[in-house]
């Protein structure tokens, strides 16, 4: 199976879900290095697809899928979305874009074995028992997207602001995290209402992630 996610957090929190549902997966980071490894032939199963990622999104990269496989008559691979977004605009995209289904982050474990069963059927290998220590990729990850949204929100930047805050936002809701997806679901709101000039609130949410963060990365 493939799963493409940027965060680092969040891919071995799926991996490690899909590890203890009985399924080996590959971790591609971005829309243009999974069309890389999905060129026939490959050797995937199904593959879930973040839809949020820098450079080539997840919709655009299942877009180029479907168009590569019209061209070569090859058949159809699933492709299940996963994002922490819910909005009607998000799920058109979705099936317009091609996918074949639709997992809200944080990704639960019988919904996500729902959804595996019904497209690969069959029974996957034993069940692994979890591992539960986030490695210090995902604190460092969200560091990293917290001194990022900082930056975009000074330069005016509600693009990238937007961008940032959804990923703090959603690695959060996977480890559910709800102290930091709150402001982080805020500053998304804000960013992209493109109201950034509410300076005040903007700072003060700011500080509420990072104490948000400070006392996760501590527990």
């Amino acid at each position: 199976m493939l799963v493409v996610e940027d965060h680092p957090g969040n891919q071995f929190i799926i991996a490690e879900q899909l590890r203890m549902l009985g399924y080996d997966a590959r971790i591609e980071a971005d829309g243009a290095a999974a069309l890389a490894v999905l060129a026939p032939p490959h050797p995937f199963a199904l593959v879930l697809m973040d839809c949020h990622m820098p450079g080539m999104s997840g919709y655009e990269a299942t877009r180029r899928l479907r168009e590569r496989e019209r061209e070569a008559g090859a058949g159809h691979l699933p492709v299940i979305a996963i994002s922490a977004a819910t909005d009607s605009a998000h799920l058109d995209e979705c099936m317009e874009s091609g996918m074949d289904g639709v997992l809200k982050k944080p990704l639960r474990l019988d919904e996500l074995s729902s959804m595996l069963q019904l497209w690969l059927g069959g029974t996957p290998s034993s069940p692994q028992r979890p591992d539960t220590a986030l490695p210090p990729q995902f604190h460092e990850a969200m560091a990293e997207d917290l001194a990022a949204l900082r930056r975009a929100f000074a330069a005016g930047d509600t693009a990238s602001a937007a961008h940032h805050a959804h990923r703090i936002r959603g690695a959060a809701l996977m480890v559910d995290a709800a102290a930091v997806a709150a402001p982080a679901d805020a500053l998304e709101e804000i960013a992209r209402g493109e109201t950034a000039s509410d300076h005040m609130r903007v700072a003060d949410l700011l500080d509420e992630l990072q104490l948000a963060l400070s006392a996760q990365a501590a527990s």
